[in-house]
């Protein structure tokens, strides 16, 4: 009766996860847009690039002014820091055809923490149909933790008590619509909030990050696709910009190990506050505007920092009292 009664609960939890769940609502339909979008391109073009990370690559790069304004085909496969590196890799390797330029745009601060796995990245697997998302990219047999990840297909206390709170508050279930999403898979917000700067995180490739880098570029040589790294944009304050700056280059400066990294002056400060939405990672239409031209620009130069160019501007950068 014990087993039956939890077979129930945990079905009863999956199929709210799959179905209702806001969250999950929204990304289905994010992905749902992205892939008509990379088909349109693909009908079109021989090749493309595609571009992702998380919710700072989805919010930051608008694919239809690319194609009209640059004649880059671009598709834009950011989706949400949540689903974790391994998924989001994952995801946006499948979207990748022989011939075609792969962005890695992946927060820093993701590339310097150890990969684990996530609720949000098992249970978007199981309600986009894609299980294999689940499988690490660095893990030749392609295995599936099913068990595990089947357990994560449940909301737990946490989602139900917020869920409540912005019910009796009468808030939207989910702070983003599917609505405000362009047909290029851009993203937009209406809101706008104050913002604290920039996350401090340190400045060195955890070792699953590592494998992560080393495993997508013999991926591009086999497959014939050509990788590279661009860094996304976070809203900092004047003051921080040097320390943020120098904490991006020193990254930078090891990822140059394993992938070319694109050349952007801001080393991913950017100090205009009006360039943003609702968090320090999400560009608004003038921001994603800019961001998008300026990707563009580099693509189409191949402008690449040089390692010994990241460890000048790392030392120049350096200020007294600074780690």
């Amino acid at each position: 009766m014990l087993l039956a009664v939890a077979a129930f609960a945990w079905l009863a939890g999956a199929l709210y996860t799959v179905f209702v769940n806001p969250e999950i609502v929204f990304l289905k339909g994010s992905v749902k847009i992205k892939q008509a979008w990379s088909q349109k391109i693909r009908s079109g073009h021989p090749h493309s690039v595609v571009i992702y990370g998380g919710s700072s690559c989805a919010f930051s790069i608008d694919g239809e002014r690319a194609l009209k304004q640059h004649a880059l085909p671009l598709v834009n496969a950011g989706l949400h820091i949540g689903l974790g590196a391994n998924v989001l890799t994952s995801w946006a390797l499948s979207q990748t055809r022989p011939g075609d330029t792969l962005v890695v745009a992946l927060e820093p601060p993701l590339l310097a923490d150890p990969f684990e796995p996530t609720t949000l990245g098992a249970q978007f697997a199981a309600a986009t149909g894609l299980p294999k998302t689940l499988a690490a990219p660095t893990d030749p047999a392609g295995s599936v933790p099913w068990l595990s990840s089947a357990l994560m297909v449940r909301p737990d206390a946490t989602h139900l008590l917020t869920l409540l709170a912005k019910a009796v508050r009468r808030r939207p279930a989910y702070f983003y619509r599917v609505q405000d999403i362009t047909a290029s898979g851009w993203e937009q917000s209406p809101h706008r909030n104050p913002l604290p700067g920039p996350t401090r995180y340190t400045p060195a490739l955890s070792a699953d990050a590592r494998t992560l880098l080393r495993t997508l570029r013999r991926w591009g040589e086999t497959n014939q696709v050509r990788i590279v790294c661009s860094l996304p944009w976070c809203y900092s304050r004047s003051e921080a910009v040097p320390h943020f700056r120098r904490t991006n280059a020193r990254l930078l400066i090891e990822v140059s190990d394993y992938l070319p990294v694109l050349k952007d002056s801001r080393l991913g400060a950017e100090t205009n506050i009006h360039y943003f939405s609702d968090t320090m990672w999400h560009l608004n239409p003038e921001g994603a505007a800019l961001r998008t031209d300026e990707l563009a620009g580099q693509l189409a130069n191949w402008d690449i920092w040089q390692p010994a160019e990241l460890r000048t501007h790392a030392h120049s950068l350096a200020t007294d009292g600074q780690p």
